[in-house]
């Protein structure tokens, strides 16, 4: 319940607990389970890389066909952060197949998700957007919110902003905003924030964009999340130096890009890069 409703620091413990009985009882079924949540845990908190050693060896174990589209969701998830794009899509695009078949409504809104970010971590942002909205669809229709573990609202923003759809991108952000407001707590009200920064800036709102990206890195310094508080140093850092604001933007995108290398998130790591450049 702690991972679904984004409490990853209060989940690690009691899901460690789960892992360490499973292993001492070798309960194969147990062990995938931990393994199954502790992955997305490692990579919500900032640690792709074992994040996906994890779904490896959750990908192990499962045997079937259902249990192998759950795997490979976290899978997609984790190789997407690490930059390995096209292994993350592979793995997404197998998972929705087997999702598919068997009828896992979960793991076909997760896979989905997951090659959302995947596209947009490649600055592919109209795929990733058909994909963040078709996960959307399906989560709406089965009553899904969380957006802890299927973050295809605030991903979607970003897609739909910068394929200049700012419509549809503000009815994400206010449906967003919906859930923010329920849970009123700093990680997703980061993103939230971070979200109103993206369409101000992409409707030349250049004071409200900066407000709200400040607004974003103050609840980011409440419940740190360090994927995310570099994305939106990254936004950030853009907007800045896009008003010519050098000093700013470098002083924002230099934290940006050392957060991103510590992570091995290679791609987005270049394309701070390229806003440094």
């Amino acid at each position: 319940m702690l991972l679904w409703a984004g409490e990853l620091e209060q989940a690690r413990v009691p899901l460690e607990r789960m892992l360490q009985s499973a292993t001492e009882r070798g309960d194969p079924w147990l062990l995938m389970h931990a393994l199954a949540y502790l992955s997305p845990l490692e990579t919500g908190l900032g640690f792709p890389a074992r994040g996906l050693t994890l779904a490896g060896r959750y990908l192990e174990l499962a045997v079937d066909a259902g249990q192998r589209a759950g795997a490979l969701w976290p899978t997609a998830v984790a190789a997407g952060w690490l930059g390995r794009v096209d292994e993350a899509t592979a793995a997404a695009r197998e998972g929705l197949e087997l999702a598919e078949r068997t009828g896992h409504g979960l793991f076909l809104i997760g896979n989905l998700t997951a090659l959302g970010a995947a596209e947009l971590s490649a600055g592919r942002h109209e795929a990733a957007a058909g994909a963040l909205l078709r996960a959307r669809e399906l989560a709406a229709r089965g009553g899904v919110r969380s957006v802890a573990r299927f973050p295809m609202l605030a991903n979607g923003v970003e897609a739909l902003a910068a394929t200049g759809e700012l419509q549809r991108a503000a009815a994400l952000a206010a449906e967003l905003d919906d859930v923010a407001d329920a849970l009123g707590r700093p990680w997703v009200l980061a993103l939230t924030a971070r979200c109103a920064g993206l369409i101000a800036d992409a409707r030349a709102k250049p004071a409200a964009a900066l407000a709200a990206f400040e607004r974003a890195l103050t609840e980011h310094g409440r419940q740190d999340r360090p994927l995310e508080r570099a994305r939106t140093l990254l936004a950030y850092g853009s907007a800045l130096r896009r008003q010519s604001r050098k000093r700013g933007a470098r002083e924002a995108l230099e934290p940006a890009l050392a957060i991103f290398e510590a992570a091995g998130a290679t791609r987005w790591a270049e394309r701070t890069r390229t806003e440094l450049g």
